[in-house]
Formats: C-alpha cells, structure tokens, sequence
C-alpha cells in the first residue's frame, strides 16, 4: 500500500475519525494570478487543522465543474427513478 493509499484509507463518514475536507469558510475567489481558489477545512480525527485553499487554473475549475455537472446529472436522474 503506497503512503496516499494509507492516507486515503483514514477517509471515514465518521467526521470524529480520518481525515475530512469541507468546504471552508471563506467565498470562492480570483487570485491576483487569474486562478480560481476554494477555500477548504481540514479536520483530523475530529479536531479542526484549519483552512486552506485549493487553488486551480481555469481549464482545472472548468474540467471539475464538469465532473460536478456529470455527478449532479445522475443523482438527479437516479432520484427521479428511484433507483
């Protein structure tokens, strides 16, 4: 098992074990570079480490808006069917 594997195994729906990410408090926001930051909180076995942002290029944002769409879509669709 390769260290991001172990770090991703500690990921649980537990929010008092694991590592969690969260959207964070603040809104999301240009750079002065032009790039597209989203601010994240990061817990750790139930204790708030702090906020920190994810920063992406505009072709980044647009590919995971993309990708959110696509999920979006067919939770919508598996909602309406009840499947």
């Amino acid at each position: 098992m390769t260290a991001i594997q172990k770090r991703a195994a500690g990921i649980t729906a537990n929010p008092a074990q694991g590592m969690r990410v969260e959207r964070g408090p603040q809104p999301t926001r240009l750079t002065e570079a032009g790039r597209i930051a989203l601010s994240l909180r990061v817990h750790r076995d139930g204790m708030d480490l702090g906020v920190a942002e994810l920063v992406m290029t505009h072709e980044d944002a647009a590919q995971l808006v993309r990708e959110l769409h696509r999920l979006l879509s067919a939770s919508t669709r598996k909602q309406e069917t009840g499947r």
